[in-house]
């Protein structure tokens, strides 16, 4: 198994009384639960820490399959996960195996995967069972979470995005996305349509690119206007449709969507004005960064959903 995350999973030291305790544990019919009392139990759960701190400390602080921060949220948010779950008998004596251990969110380990293991493909061989193609799902110690799915998030004052992309149709980025029912996690509060551009509103620069990358996040997953983004900068071999209904190959208009935020400029850009109900053009953004975005069409105080137009 190539590990990798930092720190490694053989990076964990537990003390000698730590793992007397669990070689004991394990010798129970529900090792992870085992409540002897005294010093024994104080040592399962000194490990348990261990392990728990070890995990989030791979996942730097996240939930291993949402990606939800969890630093500082304790045991009413952070739960310790067992991949292969330890209620079925099969997979009890890995209860403290650490590559079969991680730190996820309650929403995803007590609501979507509970005790389930049908994203195990085969789940006889235990031979297969440390390995990451017997696994659908994104495993939390064997794939790197962010070659199979991008996680963009963004949170300024009471305004929220969150998205997530499937990298180069990953097939275990999709599993991932739909078993966990990530979809339902996503939100775009910088978009018109959901209250989050109002007439006359002030713009922050941050906001600003706020509204960019809530625009070209968008497009990533559904092609946009007529703009088309990949992912890592691989070219898109999708037809993407025109404004004019016409379709061409995307190649030349595929970007990823990090290298566009960085070579964009306002001039590529309209304003959907909350003033003249018109739309113009990009020019005197920039200078009115920190005020109020202008409308070319009526020199007024508009507002303020970017388009790309180029």
């Amino acid at each position: 198994m190539i590990d990798p995350y930092e720190p490694k999973l053989d990076a964990l030291v537990l003390s000698a009384d730590e793992v007397a305790a669990i070689s004991a544990a394990l010798a129970t019919s529900k090792p992870w639960d085992w409540t002897p009392g005294g010093d024994v139990e104080a040592a399962i759960k000194s490990a348990k820490n261990k392990i728990r701190d070890h995990h989030l400390a791979r996942h730097r602080g996240r939930c291993c399959y949402c990606r939800t921060r969890l630093k500082g949220g304790g045991h009413f948010m952070i739960d310790r996960e067992h991949i292969l779950p330890k209620s079925k008998e099969g997979y009890r004596q890995l209860s403290f195996t650490l590559w079969n251990l991680a730190a996820s969110c309650k929403r995803c380990n007590m609501q979507y995967k509970k005790n389930d293991d049908d994203f195990v493909v085969n789940k006889i061989d235990s031979s297969t069972w440390g390995n990451s193609d017997n696994y659908a799902l994104i495993h939390p110690n064997f794939d790197y979470y962010s070659h199979h799915m991008r996680y963009s998030a963004i949170d300024i004052d009471d305004r929220m995005l969150v998205k997530f992309t499937v990298i180069n149709r990953s097939k275990k980025g999709e599993y991932t996305y739909n078993y966990f029912n990530l979809r339902g996690l996503e939100e775009n509060q910088f978009d018109r349509a959901q209250g989050g551009a109002v007439a006359g509103e002030p713009v922050t620069e941050l906001t600003a690119k706020a509204y960019e990358l809530a625009l070209i996040l968008s497009a990533e997953s559904s092609g946009g206007n007529n703009y088309k983004f990949g992912t890592d900068g691989e070219e898109c071999d999708d037809e993407i449709e025109q404004e004019d209904n016409e379709e061409s190959e995307g190649d030349e208009d595929c970007r990823d969507y990090e290298e566009f935020f960085d070579e964009v400029e306002y001039e590529d850009l309209e304003v959907d004005c909350g003033n003249c109900n018109g739309t113009g053009n990009g020019s005197g953004v920039s200078k009115y960064l920190g005020e109020k975005m202008r409308c070319g069409n009526c020199e007024g105080s508009g507002v303020v959903i970017l388009r790309v137009v180029r």
